[in-house]
């Protein structure tokens, strides 16, 4: 080992002792693993102290370690457990074990804190946002979004009575030796099959799900939505806006092919939302261990 080294050390030695004072732990970690030099057993207690109080626990019990055993072995009590021999077991072996047990107990992992939700407010109505005005469109778009809405209900009248005529002529064999067949189908007639199961499923409820002209979540039945709400969202989640990075959209169940959900899910970059091409800008995440069915979880 040079002079110069030493001199080195004491320098780093003295800087880092400083910013531990400043409570700087980091930069005085950051600082140690980068010198050499001086007594290794004082370097790694001095940077398993900086590591300890960064919340570093591995690395600081790690560090304790070896200025333990370095101390046991100056004093010459040299043993496989440095915690409970000589000096060490009351200096750097209690630190290592305390920085064990910090790290086994995982300390360091943020806690949210404890908080009471308020009934009322929880199950009470969302507050009015202060959204801009819908975007107003000329006479000739308005009747010709009228007239699209008119046909689209027209044909759709149509097609569903003729989709449930279908349902109701091939879908009622659904009936398997143990639950049920419809996935031992063709694709069309598993189709048929589980629409008429639904549609038995509904018939057969107790109670209504859905019922008419009631609003679901606990919502009042005068709760009228704000002006805007077609076109804009809010931050706070009542609204998403998916213009806006800043905000999220949370997947927490299946999304079907060829819809708007899907083509989010899937990466879309661009999106048509009432006729409007907007840009998928809202951050995507996904909880995939949710399910609409009782066996999975």
């Amino acid at each position: 080992m040079t002079e110069n080294a030493n001199e080195d050390w004491d320098t780093v030695r003295a800087d880092a002792v400083r910013l531990l004072e400043a409570d700087d732990p980091a930069a005085a970690a950051a600082l140690l693993v980068r010198v050499e030099g001086g007594d290794p057993g004082e370097r790694d207690a001095l940077l398993g102290l900086a590591l300890f109080r960064s919340e570093r626990y591995d690395e600081a019990a790690e560090r304790f370690s070896a200025a333990a055993e370095g101390e046991s072995t100056a004093s010459g009590t040299a043993s496989s457990d440095p915690a409970t021999s000589g000096p060490a077991a009351s200096r750097w072996g209690r630190m290592a074990s305390a920085a064990r047990a910090n790290a086994d107990a995982e300390v360091d992992v943020t806690v949210p804190p404890l908080a009471y939700f308020d009934r009322d407010e929880l199950l009470g109505p969302p507050e009015r946002p202060n959204l801009p005005d819908p975007p107003r469109g000329g006479l000739d778009l308005a009747v010709w979004r009228r007239a699209k809405f008119a046909i689209g209900h027209a044909l759709g009248s149509v097609g569903g009575a003729v989709f449930g005529r279908l349902t109701d002529t091939f879908g009622k064999n659904y009936r398997g030796e143990v639950w049920t067949n419809w996935y031992r189908k063709r694709k069309y007639s598993g189709i048929l099959t589980l629409a008429y199961m639904r549609e038995r499923l509904n018939a057969d409820n107790l109670r209504s799900t859905y019922p008419a002209g009631v609003k679901i979540g606990f919502q009042p039945d005068d709760l009228v939505p704000p002006d805007g709400v077609s076109h804009y969202r809010t931050a706070d989640g009542s609204w998403n806006n998916i213009d806006d990075p800043k905000n999220m959209l949370l997947f927490v169940g299946f999304a079907a092919e060829n819809t708007l959900a899907r083509r989010i899910k899937d990466g879309a970059k661009k999106v048509r939302i009432f006729g409007d091409e907007h840009d998928v800008k809202i951050d995507i995440e996904e909880m995939a261990f949710f399910s609409g069915h009782a066996d999975q979880a």
